[in-house]
C-alpha cells in the first residue's frame, strides 16, 4: 500500500467529505456571529475571579504549561508544586498532530505506550485505557478534569494533557506506583466569541475534521461546541478506524459570586483489525500428504509428526465454495506448525530435520519476523508442495472485506460544577460527572483461529464433491464478541480557604467525594444447537476453547470476496461422520465457561481530604501538606458454570452466583460415594465435585446437600486506607527552587481473583520525589531535573505466563480409555478462569530531566529523558504455594491420563505402550504434556526463583526531543519548520531461567545454563522514530488567520518489527525458547516474541481557519 499523500486531495471524493462539513461548520458559525451581537467586555464589577478549583489553558505559553492542581488539588504555579508534574499543551497537540491521548503520551516524561499485538481490543480494551505506563510500570485509571473517565480520549476537544507521576491519592485518588493522566477539557469563555474549522487529509485515505465555536452570548452566558469526524485506512490490507464525536460547554455567571459550568460529550468510534502477526499452521508440514479421503488405516503418530498434519476433532465449517452448506471436517488432517516432541520419534520435523531443542515451537507462533533461532528457510517444503502458497508479508491480514468492525467504543459524558465565593476568602465547589463505555471487541480473528494459517490438505469436500481451493492456503474462525459496559458516577464537594497574611499566603482545603465504577462483562459466541449430538446446552457451551458447536467461517487466502456477516439464519449442516443432514439455526449464548468474561464487578470508595498550601515569604518556600481516608468497596458477582444451570437452560440467559456466607472460609464436606455414603473424613469444600455428562460438568447429585465455595462469589472487601501528602519548594531566587515530596495512594484495581478464588486486596504505594528546577518568567523556560524512590507492596499482577494455561490443560487431560473430545481429569480438579491474579512487591526507582522552553518568540523546545530501575520482589506468593499443594494431584491426574514423569528430568511424555488414538485422547494429553513441560522448564523456575526482577514492560532509558522555529522575517517569513524523536531503550520482555546449554557428559541433553537465572533480564531492541512538520499562517482581515500543516510521521520509515511486552494480554506470549544454535541441538536460549510495528512513514495535510 503506497503511503505518500493520497492524489484525491483535489478530487470530487475529497471534496465531497470534510470539505462540504467544513463549509456547513463555518457557515452555520457565521449564522451565529450574524445573529449574535459581538458580546462587550465585561465590567470590572462582574468579571469572576479565577478559583482556586481551576486550572486555565490561557496561561500556558507554547510549550510551556503556568499551573496545575497538584498542590493539594489548590491551582498552583508548577514550578511551586513539589511534585513530578508534566503537561502536553494545547500547542504541541495542533504542532505535531497528536490526535489522542496515548499519542501525546509517547512525548511525556518517561512514560510509554504498549500496544503489543493488539490483542487487547479483541477484550474490548483500547489501548488508552491499559497501555499507558509511567516510570516502568502501568498508570493508574486516566481522568479527565480529575474525575476517572474510562473513554479513549480524542485531543479535538482538550486544551491540554497533564502527567502525574508517582504516587498521590490527594491529587488523583486511587491509583498505583506509576502515577496517572488527566486531560483537561476546553470551556466555553464569557469574554470573546472565536471560531476555528480544520481539514486534514493523509496516507492510507485518512481524513479528519475537527471544529471549534465560542459564543459568548453575553458577559454572563457562554457555550462552546467541539466536533471531530476522522476516518482512515491502515496500512495493511483492508484495515480501517473511524470516530466522530460531538462536545458541548456551557458556562453561566449568575452572578459575580456564583457561576455554573456545563460539558456533554457524545462519541463513537470503530475499527477493522487484525493482530499484527498471522500464525504459523504450516511449517511441520512435509509438503507431500494430502488426502482424497480418510484413511482407512489411521497414520501413526510418528508418520503424523513427520508429516506434520494433526487430525482435527468436530468443526463445522461454512464458505463460499461449499454450495451454500455447513459442512462438518471432523477426522479430517490439517497442517501445522513446527514443535518439539519429547520422544525424539514424535517430534516434527523442519525440511527434514527433527527438533532436538527442549520447549521449541512455532507451532501457533508468528509468520514471519519471529526469526529467533528459527530456520530461514522453514516454509521450503510448503511451497514446494504448494503452487498457491505465499508467504505473508507485514501488510498482509485476514481480516474481511466489507465495513464491519472487530472494536467499537461508544463513549458519553456528562459534568456539572458549581463554583461560588463567600466573602473574600472562601470559595465553594460541587461537582459531578457520569461518565459511560460500551465497548465490543470482536475476538474471532484474534483468538479463535482467525490468525492461524493452514494450507487445505484435502482434494474432496466432506460429503463428497472437488475441493477448488486444494492446497491452498486458509484461515477458519468461529465468532466471539466480548462486551464490556463501563458506568461511573463521581460527585465531589471542596472548600478553599485563602488568606494573606504578612507572612505569606495561607491555603487550606477540605474536600469530600464518591466514585462508583460498575462493570458489566459479558461474552457471547455463537453455536450450533445441535440437539443430534445431545439436546442440552449445557453440553454446547461446556465445550472446549475452539468449541465444537461453534458455527466456523473459512476464508482462502486468495478467495476474491471475503465479504462476512455472522450468520443468525438457518444453516444446512452435512455431516459425513453421523451420515445426518439437518438444518439448525445458529444462536448466540454466553459463554459462561468463562466466569471472568461473564460479570459484574464494583469498585466504590467515599473520601475525606484536607490540605494546606501554604505560600510564605514572598515565595521563598512553599509548604503543601495532605491527609485522605478512604472507605472502599469492591465486589464481584461472577455467572454459574454452565452445568450448574438447571436441565432445559438454553445458554442465552445467565444466572449468577450467591453472595458468600459468612462462614465461607470454614465451609466444609464429607466424601460420598455415589449412593451418599461417606468414604472419607471432612475435607475442606473448595470445589463441588462435578461429573462428565455429554461433555458438560454436572454437579454429583449425592453433594446436593452440601454447600461449597465455588457455589458463591468471592467475598466482597471493605477497606478503609489513609494516605497523606508532604512537600515543599525552596526558591532560592525567582528562578531557581529545590523541591521534595513524600506521598501515597492506594490501587483499587478491578476486582481481580486470585488461585484460591479470593480476589486480591487492595494496598497502598509510597514514593518520594526530590529535585531541582529553573523557570524563567513568562513562560520562556521551565527545567527540571529530579529523582524519585517508591514502592508498592502487594500490587495485583496477572499470573505468571503460561501458568493459567499450563494448569488447564493438564486439568483437561482424560483418563486412558475416555476418548470423549471433551473428557477431563477424574480428580475434581477444576480449571482455572482466563484470568487470574496474584502480587507482587512493584518499586521504581531513577532519575528524570525536563525541559520546556519558549527560547525566543520563534523557537519552541521540548526535551525529557528519564532513568528507571523498576523491579518486582516477593513475587506470587500465592501461586508458589499452589505449585506446592497441587503437584502430587497435577502428577495423579497425569498418571491417570496415561503420562510418564522422568524422575531426573521431571519432564512428561506419553507412555509408548498407550500412545494410540484407540487408547487414549492424544490431542487433550499431549497437551497437558506440553502443558507440564512448560511448567517445569519455564513457569516454575522463573517464578520460585524469589530474586528481584526487573519490571516486564520496563524501559530503562526513555527520552524524547521535539523543537519547532518559525521565521519571522525575511522570505520564509510566516514558515515554521518543526522536528522531533522519540527513543525507547530495550524493553524487559521476560527472564532467561529457562535458558540451558548441551550436557558436556552427554551431547545429547541439555543442563541449566550456569551463567543467567531468572534474575537476568531478556531485552527487546531499542528503537526510535522520528517526525517532522511544515507550516504556514497566512494572515486575513478581522483578524482571522489561515493556517496550513505538513506533517510526516516516521520520518525515516523504520520497518523493523518493535518487540515489547504483552500489554498484560493473557495469552500473548512475550518471550519464546529458542536454539541456541540450530534445531538439532537440545540447548536453548529465551528470547523476544511478542512484537508490534510502527506505521511507515505517511503524511499528513492540514488546513486550519480561525475567525
Amino acid at each position: 500500500m503506497n503511503p505518500t499523500v493520497p492524489t484525491t486531495i483535489l478530487t470530487r471524493q475529497w471534496l465531497c467529505r470534510p470539505a462540504a462539513l467544513a463549509l456547513l461548520f463555518v457557515a452555520s458559525t457565521g449564522l451565529t456571529e450574524a445573529q449574535t451581537a459581538p458580546a462587550p467586555k465585561a465590567d470590572a464589577d462582574d468579571r469572576v475571579t479565577l478559583t482556586p478549583f481551576t486550572v486555565s489553558a490561557e496561561k500556558d505559553v507554547g510549550f510551556v504549561a503556568a499551573s496545575s492542581l497538584a498542590g493539594g488539588r489548590i491551582a498552583t504555579a508548577l514550578k511551586d508544586t513539589p511534585v513530578a508534574y508534566s503537561v502536553v499543551t494545547a500547542e504541541f497537540l495542533e504542532a505535531f498532530n497528536l490526535t489522542d491521548v496515548a499519542e501525546a503520551t509517547q512525548w511525556s516524561v518517561n512514560s510509554t505506550v504498549v500496544d503489543a499485538d493488539g490483542t487487547n481490543r479483541a477484550f474490548g480494551t483500547s489501548v488508552g485505557n491499559g497501555g499507558l505506563r509511567t516510570r516502568g510500570v502501568s498508570t493508574g485509571l486516566p481522568t479527565r478534569n480529575f474525575f476517572p473517565y474510562i473513554t479513549t480520549a480524542d485531543s479535538y476537544n482538550l486544551d491540554r494533557v497533564d502527567y502525574g507521576r508517582g504516587p498521590n491519592a490527594v491529587l488523583y485518588g486511587a491509583g498505583g506506583v506509576g502515577g496517572t493522566v488527566n486531560s483537561v477539557t476546553k470551556q466555553a469563555d464569557t469574554s470573546k466569541d472565536f471560531q476555528s474549522a480544520r481539514v486534514q487529509v493523509g496516507s492510507y485515505n485518512r481524513y479528519r475534521f475537527t471544529g471549534d465555536v465560542n459564543a459568548a452570548l453575553n458577559p454572563q452566558f457562554a457555550v462552546r461546541a467541539n466536533v471531530v469526524w476522522d476516518q482512515a485506512d491502515t496500512w495493511r490490507d483492508n484495515e480501517w478506524k473511524d470516530r466522530y464525536g460531538a462536545h458541548l460547554a456551557a458556562t453561566f455567571k449568575i452572578s459575580p459570586r456564583l457561576s455554573l459550568r456545563a460539558e456533554g460529550e457524545y462519541g463513537k468510534s470503530r475499527e477493522l483489525r487484525g493482530t499484527t502477526s498471522l500464525r504459523d499452521r504450516i511449517s511441520a508440514w512435509d509438503g507431500r500428504t494430502t488426502f482424497g479421503a480418510i484413511p482407512t488405516t489411521l497414520p501413526t503418530n510418528a508418520e503424523l509428526a513427520a508429516a506434520g498434519i494433526v487430525r482435527s476433532g468436530p468443526r463445522f465449517v461454512r464458505n463460499d465454495a461449499f454450495g451454500g452448506n455447513v459442512l462438518n471436517f471432523e477426522n479430517r488432517y490439517v497442517t501445522k506448525g513446527a514443535a518439539q516432541n519429547s520422544t525424539l520419534s514424535l517430534t516434527n520435523q523442519i525440511n527434514g530435520v527433527p527438533i532436538r531443542t527442549s520447549g521449541f515451537t512455532i507451532n501457533n507462533q508468528a509468520m514471519i519476523d519471529d526469526d529467533y533461532g528459527v530456520p530461514a528457510d522453514r516454509y521450503a517444503r510448503a511451497l514446494s508442495g504448494s503452487s498457491f502458497f505465499r508467504i505473508p508479508n507485514r501488510e498482509s491480514t485476514t481480516v474481511w472485506t466489507n465495513k464491519l468492525p472487530t472494536f467499537t467504543e461508544l463513549g458519553k459524558d456528562f459534568a456539572l460544577v458549581a463554583n461560588y465565593k463567600l466573602g473574600d476568602s472562601l470559595f465553594l465547589e460541587l461537582a459531578g460527572d457520569i461518565n459511560q463505555s460500551d465497548a465490543n471487541g470482536q475476538a474471532g480473528l484474534a483468538r479463535r483461529g482467525g490468525q492461524d494459517i493452514y494450507i487445505d490438505i484435502d482434494s474432496t469436500l466432506p460429503g463428497g464433491g472437488a475441493n477448488p481451493y486444494f492446497k491452498h492456503a486458509f484461515m477458519e474462525f468461529m465468532e466471539y464478541q466480548n462486551l464490556r459496559t463501563n458506568d461511573l458516577k463521581n460527585v465531589r464537594a471542596q472548600a478553599v480557604y485563602i488568606k494573606d497574611t504578612r507572612i505569606g499566603k495561607f491555603q487550606f482545603s477540605a474536600m469530600a467525594g464518591l466514585t462508583q465504577q460498575k462493570t458489566k462483562s459479558r461474552a457471547l459466541t455463537l453455536l450450533l444447537p445441535l440437539k443430534s449430538r445431545t439436546p442440552d446446552a449445557r453440553s454446547w457451551v461446556d465445550n472446549l476453547e475452539y468449541s465444537e458447536y461453534g458455527l466456523y467461517t473459512r476464508f482462502y487466502a486468495d478467495q476474491p470476496n471475503r465479504n462476512y456477516t455472522p450468520s443468525t439464519a438457518p444453516v444446512n449442516i452435512i455431516n459425513p461422520v453421523t451420515g445426518v443432514n439437518e438444518t439448525v439455526t445458529p444462536a448466540w449464548m454466553y459463554d459462561t465457561r468463562r466466569e471472568d468474561n461473564n460479570r459484574d464487578s464494583l469498585r466504590r470508595y467515599k473520601f475525606l481530604q484536607a490540605a494546606g498550601n501554604l505560600d510564605l515569604f514572598k515565595n521563598r518556600l512553599v509548604l503543601i501538606g495532605a491527609f485522605r481516608r478512604d472507605f472502599a468497596e469492591i465486589g464481584d458477582k461472577r455467572v454459574v458454570a454452565p452445568g450448574d444451570n438447571t436441565p432445559g437452560w438454553d445458554g442465552t440467559t445467565l444466572v449468577f452466583r450467591r453472595s458468600a456466607p459468612t462462614d465461607y472460609f470454614n465451609l466444609q464436606y464429607t466424601p460420598k460415594n455415589a449412593a451418599g455414603a461417606a468414604t472419607g473424613p471432612a475435607q475442606p469444600a473448595d470445589v463441588r465435585p462435578r461429573s462428565n455428562v455429554n461433555g458438560a460438568n454436572i454437579p454429583q447429585t449425592q453433594y446436593a446437600g452440601d454447600r461449597f465455595r465455588d457455589d458463591y462469589d468471592s467475598p466482597g472487601l471493605k477497606p478503609n486506607i489513609n494516605t497523606f501528602t508532604l512537600g515543599g519548594v525552596v526558591n532560592v531566587t525567582r528562578w531557581l527552587g529545590a523541591y521534595a515530596n513524600v506521598a501515597e495512594t492506594f490501587s483499587l484495581t478491578a476486582p481481580s481473583q486470585k488461585a484460591d478464588g479470593t480476589l486480591v486486596p487492595p494496598t497502598s504505594s509510597h514514593g518520594k520525589d526530590y529535585g531541582v528546577r529553573i523557570t524563567l518568567p513568562n513562560g520562556r523556560m521551565s527545567l527540571s531535573i529530579g529523582a524519585f524512590d517508591s514502592y508498592q507492596e502487594g500490587a495485583a499482577v496477572l499470573s505468571p505466563g503460561g501458568f493459567t494455561g499450563a494448569y488447564n490443560s493438564i486439568s483437561d487431560a482424560p483418563v486412558v480409555g475416555d476418548l470423549s473430545s471433551v473428557g477431563r481429569n477424574i480428580r475434581n480438579v477444576a480449571r482455572f478462569p482466563q484470568n487470574v491474579y496474584s502480587t507482587v512487591t512493584s518499586a521504581t526507582k531513577g532519575y528524570e530531566f525536563e525541559l520546556t522552553a519558549n527560547f525566543t518568540r520563534a523557537w519552541r523546545t521540548v526535551l525529557n529523558a528519564g532513568y528507571t530501575d523498576a523491579k518486582v520482589r516477593d513475587q506470587y506468593p500465592d501461586i508458589i504455594t499452589y505449585f506446592k499443594t497441587q503437584d502430587a494431584v497435577s502428577r495423579q491426574i497425569l498418571a491417570d491420563a496415561g503420562v510418564l514423569i522422568d524422575p531426573t528430568t521431571k519432564r512428561a511424555s506419553i507412555n509408548p505402550a498407550l500412545n494410540d488414538p484407540l487408547l487414549i485422547n492424544q490431542t487433550r494429553v499431549n497437551a497437558a504434556v506440553s502443558g507440564w513441560n512448560n511448567l517445569i522448564d519455564s513457569v516454575i523456575p522463573n517464578t520460585t526463583s524469589q530474586v528481584p526482577q526487573e519490571s516486564q514492560g520496563n524501559s530503562k532509558w526513555v527520552g524524547n526531543l521535539a523543537t519547532d522555529y518559525r521565521f519571522h522575517r525575511g522570505p520564509l517569513k510566516g514558515l515554521r519548520v518543526g522536528a522531533g524523536v522519540n527513543y525507547r531503550g530495550g524493553q524487559v520482555v521476560g527472564y532467561k531461567g529457562s535458558n540451558t546449554i548441551v550436557d558436556p557428559a552427554n551431547p545429547a541433553n541439555a543442563i541449566d545454563d550456569p551463567s543467567v537465572g531468572a534474575g537476568n533480564s531478556v531485552y527487546a531492541p531499542s528503537y526510535y522514530k522520528a517526525v517532522a512538520s511544515l507550516s504556514y499562517t497566512f494572515k486575513l482581515k478581522q483578524g482571522r488567520s489561515l493556517q496550513f500543516d505538513f506533517n510526516v510521521d516516521n520520518l525515516f520509515d523504520r520497518r523493523e518489527p518493535i518487540y515489547g511486552s504483552n500489554g498484560g494480554v493473557i495469552g500473548t506470549n512475550a518471550t519464546n525458547l529458542r536454539p541456541r544454535t540450530d534445531i538439532s541441538s537440545p540447548a536453548r536460549i529465551t528470547v523476544p516474541s511478542n512484537f508490534s510495528y510502527l506505521i511507515p512513514r505517511n503524511y499528513t495535510l492540514s488546513a486550519k481557519f480561525t475567525f
